[in-house]
């Protein structure tokens, strides 16, 4: 008998925004390393691998991941990935490094 799983979608951390921004740009630069390069080639797996690593460790820790687009803003867990945000996640990334 299959057991169905409720997830309580969860609202992201300010760290997890940089990675979720990181995931996207990986996104577009592993299809523009798709169009460019041969099937198989060493920086088509490379840019894909990097995508799966940033994906499972966000998958680990909230499970789901919604990406949407809502009135021309881009929504990761219902948190809107404006530039405000972005670059509070960043700065405060740098602040925690002491930067």
């Amino acid at each position: 008998m299959d057991k169905e799983r409720e997830y309580k979608l969860k609202s992201l951390d300010v760290e997890d925004i940089e990675q979720v921004c990181n995931l996207i740009r990986g996104f577009r630069i592993a299809m523009s390393n798709m169009l460019l390069y041969p099937s198989g080639s060493d920086l088509i797996n490379a840019s894909v691998s990097t995508d799966e690593a940033i994906l499972s460790n966000i998958l680990e820790k909230y499970q789901i991941l919604i990406l949407s687009e809502v009135e021309g803003s881009l929504l990761a867990n219902t948190v809107r990935l404006d530039a405000e945000v972005i670059k509070g996640a960043f700065m405060e990334s740098l602040d925690a490094c002491n930067i």
